[in-house]
């Protein structure tokens, strides 16, 4: 690396150091259905870009893309760009997050996965703090906006009974409640590789359930 490709270097990881400093935490402004706060996509963006701007960097997206890994599962790549105008400093990241076969519609899935995908190259660019296992972060299944009122029963949706359920089974089965089934749900989803971060579809959750009776 020439001397000056390494100035380059030098100033574009210092003028970060420098939005790490600035930045410290981002606020959690949201709450997920299962009563927890966390920090939205909307939110970490807004953050995150003013702390940059505020050190002279710009971060872009140069692409996204869909491949499978070599298990078979299916993962979603997006590529970085961290540059310093100034200096003309650039530095590349790269960012991938499992991008399920099934489940939401392919537009909101792939748009979630996006936004998930850069919510966690975002807290490890900046060093933000870790998220707790109760923060289930990504982007949630958000209602659908009301339409007018229709004298009729609304039944509760699929997945959220098989989240119910799932809990359910956690709590009888490991004889605990509340924040600990929850705690408890969550490293069942990992073990098994499925999503933690609101993504996951009622097939998901229904597999999870199957794993857990199924545990003598």
């Amino acid at each position: 690396m020439s001397e000056a490709a390494k100035k380059r270097l030098f100033t574009i990881q210092a003028k970060l150091l420098e939005a790490q400093k600035e930045i410290q935490h981002v606020e959690k402004s949201s709450r997920n259905p299962m009563g927890f706060d966390y920090t939205s996509i909307d939110s970490m963006v807004r953050a995150a870009r003013q702390v940059l701007h505020n050190n002279g960097l710009v971060l872009s997206c140069k692409g996204w893309s869909i491949t499978s890994n070599l298990d078979g599962r299916r993962v979603m790549s997006g590529k970085f760009e961290l540059v310093h105008p100034e200096s003309g400093g650039i530095e590349v990241y790269e960012t991938e997050i499992p991008y399920p076969a099934e489940g939401r519609a392919e537009d909101k899935q792939y748009l979630g996965r996006q936004s998930s995908a850069l919510k966690y190259l975002l807290r490890d660019l900046l060093m933000l703090p870790m998220l707790d296992n109760n923060e289930i972060c990504a982007e949630v299944d958000k209602p659908e906006p009301k339409k007018a009122a229709k004298k009729s029963t609304r039944k509760v949706p699929a997945k959220d009974q098989a989240k119910q359920e799932l809990l359910d089974a956690v709590s009888e089965k490991f004889e605990v409640k509340g924040k600990a089934a929850i705690d408890k749900t969550m490293g069942i989803l990992k073990q098994l590789e499925l999503p933690v971060d609101g993504s996951a579809t009622e097939d998901h959750l229904r597999e999870a359930l199957a794993h857990v009776k199924g545990i003598g």
